[in-house]
């Protein structure tokens, strides 16, 4: 017997999918019906099922949408589930291929849901990345607390600064040489508490998804300007994009960052600065 279809959760799927977008758009390379734009959609711009693509137009948005669609229908693939944050490009797509959270509401009167986007909260109404870390209830031992920590999803590092003092505490359990499902003394359960407690305030944080603002002129000089250091606590990395316009004006905004406890094991200071 031969399969007609892909079996949906194989561990092949993600490269056979990745595979069958490209082909769709190598496939229509010598078409001149479809834009440059529309076929770099479909080649580059997915991870997996998820596509992020943005352009500098709302109408240029509207038609490499429709040209994206008609690309993967030539090839028998639906191309939906479209979400933006721009409500002109949602009145542009119909209520079927929309995503589901999209599809009750009024874009005239009512703001725009926040939509998961490879594993990070976007909030469509003020475009920018934000939080919500829930630990759920684990035991208070080795074990548990590496799993909540291991469980904070941020792979751009907006957040270091706060997981490095999950970090910090895991490694002192690490120190005492407990074993993995032996209770915490009251110190450390007193710090693990106040540690889950304060990452309810990550709510709060909003990170603008665009490195310019909407309003910015064209940009002129872009530069990359990177910090690091250390202490005896931890290492630390941080990369900020500065732009600036026509008009000379400055923005700057967060890259990535990383930070790492120090090493159980003595290593002098300007080690550490090395590995920073």
């Amino acid at each position: 017997y031969r399969m007609c279809v892909h079996l949906f959760g194989a561990k092949s799927s993600p490269g056979v999918a990745t595979f069958g977008l490209r082909k769709a758009a190598h496939c229509l390379d010598n078409s001149t019906q479809f834009s440059l734009k529309a076929k770099g959609l479909l080649q580059n711009s997915f991870y997996v099922d998820d596509a992020v693509f943005s352009l500098d137009s709302e109408q240029e948005m509207i038609g490499v949408v429709k040209e994206a669609v008609r690309m993967c229908a030539n090839v028998n693939m639906r191309l939906h589930k479209w979400v933006s944050n721009s409500a002109i490009v949602l009145e542009s797509i119909p209520n079927s291929e929309k995503a589901q959270l999209i599809m009750p509401i009024n874009l005239d009167k009512s703001s725009l849901p926040v939509e998961h986007v490879l594993g990070l909260q976007w909030c469509t109404s003020t475009d920018s990345l934000q939080f919500c870390v829930d630990i759920k209830a684990k035991p208070h031992t080795r074990r548990g607390i590496l799993s909540s920590v291991a469980s904070i999803f941020d792979p751009l590092g907006f957040v270091a600064p706060v997981v490095l003092r999950g970090k910090h505490i895991l490694q002192d359990v690490c120190r005492q040489g407990l074993d993995w499902d032996v209770p915490v003394n009251d110190k450390t359960l007193h710090a693990w508490e106040s540690f889950v407690k304060d990452l309810s305030l990550l709510g709060n944080l909003k990170i603008p998804r665009c490195f310019s603002p909407r309003n910015f002129g064209k940009i002129t000089l872009t530069e990359l300007h990177h910090f690091s250091d250390a202490s005896t606590t931890g290492i630390g990395q941080v990369s900020y994009l500065r732009v600036i316009d026509e008009f000379e004006n400055i923005h700057v905004s967060i890259v990535s960052a990383k930070a790492r406890v120090a090493p159980k094991k003595t290593v002098t200071m300007p080690r550490m600065e090395l590995q920073a």
